[in-house]
């Protein structure tokens, strides 16, 4: 049977490249993807085949249509080689922001979810509610090819809980900066390396703002706010979030200094737009690449995958390159993460899925292919070249310093827990409005009020 979904909604797109999902939620204010709840694309055939006892199998993910071309290739390359008699489906488009309570209400009510796409923030909270399966005896019974050794080790990591591997990692995510290479010439500023301080950072911005085009109407740089992509720039400043699962740290000096800086960036410098800047720059959400492409803004902080992106909105008009983020005062630190694909325990056959993920995550004739149609840099390190722009949108020897060679030395790995969604949901998101918005400019007081909460949740 011709796989073909029964209808199709148009993905987001900006110019010829779709905005990818991680680009939006690595982006400056943590932007959720967009949801087009699209139907499920499905694939049934006839012959036998290892799992005959198997008739139907069911996946879920939060990613858009454009994202999921590269996965129900391969998706259905697999079923119609391994599994002809399987009669597939897979559900997509629903938001991030909604995607892990569906998933929750999902498994909970004993839904047919036979496969499942996880972040790292909520593997605690799905792995202690029982609703994931533990892989490592079947990552035993069945390795991946060259695993551990040749996958990122914060990424296997991050899919872990109490030392189960619970989730089997597919990319790298890893944050850095973009940067307008005419303008930094223009203003006699050097471009950033991993060993300038944010002091050097701001003394640039600054410097940068003054040469726009259009001071009044143009900023230097933006920075992360939200919770996940601003932890590497908290770590920076020697703060933390949380010390364990008990413990809150968020009026350590180091954290309040961090959000300060941040906060005067963004008012008091003058050197970053705020939230409503970047609400009214246009292109769908899209509004820190908007300024970026008309040379409004010098530096954008973003993940590896937004280089797929900017040239859309560049469109040959100044030259632009990536570049790292500043070190802190002890160290440098960087933003790393990703996303996985776990099995439900709602799976009925945990062996397909199994067999399913390696495939995707891991098969050498998989993952070329889908770093390059998915702006993916894959978590299997041999294969990382393969999710690099091409020499002509971005210098390759930059893009590799910048979002791969510093990682595994400095990446800041987060650590879940259990309740940290629903404190960035229920707490932090709602605090720390006050600050980026500048109806509360002193961090202190709004991360007092957040920690104060926060232990109540806590239980502390």
């Amino acid at each position: 049977m011709t796989h073909m979904p029964t209808t199709a909604r148009p993905a987001t797109t900006i110019g010829s490249r779709h905005l990818t999902r991680r680009g939006l939620l690595g982006g400056a204010f943590g932007l959720a993807a967009v949801g087009t709840s699209l139907p499920a694309l499905a694939s049934c055939g006839g012959g036998g085949g290892s799992t005959a006892e198997v008739t139907a199998w069911q996946a879920t993910s939060w990613e858009s249509a454009a994202e999921m071309k590269k996965w129900l290739k391969y998706i259905g390359a697999y079923f119609k080689d391994h599994e002809p008699q399987v009669k597939w489906n897979v559900d997509y488009g629903t938001s991030f922001d909604q995607y892990f309570q569906k998933l929750q209400t999902s498994i909970a009510g004993g839904g047919d979810v036979d496969m499942c796409w996880m972040h790292g923030r909520f593997v605690p909270q799905f792995a202690g509610g029982g609703m994931l399966e533990p892989l490592d005896d079947l990552i035993k019974n069945s390795p991946p090819p060259e695993w551990p050794d040749d996958y990122y080790p914060s990424q296997v990591k991050g899919f872990q809980s109490d030392g189960v591997q619970y989730g089997m990692p597919y990319d790298l995510a890893s944050g850095g900066f973009y940067v307008n290479v005419d303008w930094f010439e223009r203003a006699g500023v050097d471009l950033p390396t991993e060993d300038w301080t944010f002091e050097d950072l701001l003394e640039a911005a600054k410097t940068l703002k003054a040469a726009a085009k259009d001071p009044e109407k143009s900023w230097a740089m933006t920075l992360p706010t939200a919770t996940v992509p601003m932890y590497w720039l908290v770590r920076s400043f020697g703060g933390d979030f949380f010390a364990d699962d008990t413990r809150s740290r968020l009026t350590e000096p180091g954290t309040v200094e961090a959000f300060q800086y941040v906060h005067d960036a963004m008012w008091n410098d003058k050197v970053m737009p705020t939230p409503a800047d970047l609400a009214t720059a246009d292109a769908a959400g899209a509004g820190d690449l908007a300024l970026f492409g008309s040379e409004r803004l010098a530096i954008i902080f973003n993940l590896n995958d937004t280089a797929f992106a900017i040239e859309d909105f560049v469109q040959g008009k100044f030259s632009w390159t990536a570049a790292p983020t500043p070190r802190g005062k002890d160290r440098r630190f960087q933003q790393v993460g990703g996303s996985s694909f776990s099995i439900p325990k709602s799976s009925r056959s945990p062996e397909l899925s199994f067999e399913i993920m390696k495939y995707l995550m891991s098969a050498p004739d998989v993952l070329p292919d889908v770093g390059k149609l998915g702006s993916l840099t894959p978590a299997r390190i041999s294969f990382a070249k393969y999710g690099q722009p091409a020499a002509d949108v971005l210098p390759a020897d930059d893009f590799a310093h910048t979002f791969s060679d510093l990682v595994e030395r400095d990446g800041a790995e987060q650590s879940f827990f259990a309740k940290y969604a629903e404190w960035e949901s229920s707490i932090f998101t709602v605090k720390i409005d006050a600050l980026w918005t500048n109806s509360e400019p002193d961090a202190a007081t709004i991360l007092a009020d957040m920690d104060a909460e926060t232990q109540a949740l806590l239980g502390t």
